[in-house]
């Protein structure tokens, strides 16, 4: 509250960061509290890692709490949850059920999701970035393949256009010899 109402914006994108990181614990008995400004703030939180599911329900619970909430402005606070991160059972099963979206926002969100299975995000058409590593094989590329090496210790780093649902990650590694490989998978949301 304070930060937002005093224009303390690097500080506020503290505050922003820890309640992002802590939603859960931050907003689950509090979020029905905060100011209008406050609420909008959060939803406008452009690194937001949260489930969107959890912002949601904080957001369902936050308008029911207030009892002059102009539906102007409702309308603007729903339209910055961003149903195609939400699981296609809670699409059907709990945001339908509410009545806040419309059946076409719902539909748009499970078309996209849909549109994006099976699809290499790792492309350069799909606006991904390498940043650290190199395309695999000599004369491969990766706006083609998608597939990267680096040197043994080096790190092989991959910008996505966009915050992405993974299903599936391959390591293709060498076979039939005795070498043992490790790795390690990190995602970060910047």
């Amino acid at each position: 509250e304070f930060c937002v109402g005093n224009n303390f914006e690097e500080l506020g994108n503290v505050v922003l960061r820890f309640v992002d990181l802590h939603f859960g614990n931050v907003c689950s008995e509090d979020f029905s509290q905060l100011s209008e400004t406050s609420v909008f703030a959060i939803l406008k939180y452009e690194k937001r890692s949260c489930l969107e599911k959890d912002v949601l329900d904080a957001l369902i619970g936050w308008i029911g709490s207030q009892a002059t909430l102009d539906s102007d402005t409702k309308e603007k606070m729903l339209s910055l949850v961003d149903l195609v991160l939400i699981s296609r059972v809670d699409l059907l099963k709990v945001v339908r059920k509410t009545s806040l979206f419309d059946d076409q926002a719902i539909f748009d969100a499970l078309e996209e999701q849909v549109d994006s299975e099976d699809v290499n995000v790792a492309l350069a058409k799909n606006g991904a970035k390498l940043i650290a590593g190199k395309p695999a094989g000599c004369n491969s590329n990766i706006t083609v393949s998608g597939k990267l090496t680096n040197k043994l210790g080096q790190r092989v780093t991959m910008e996505l256009s966009k915050e992405y649902l993974i299903n599936k990650i391959e390591f293709l590694l060498w076979d039939l010899d005795d070498r043992s490989y490790s790795y390690t998978l990190e995602c970060s949301l910047d």
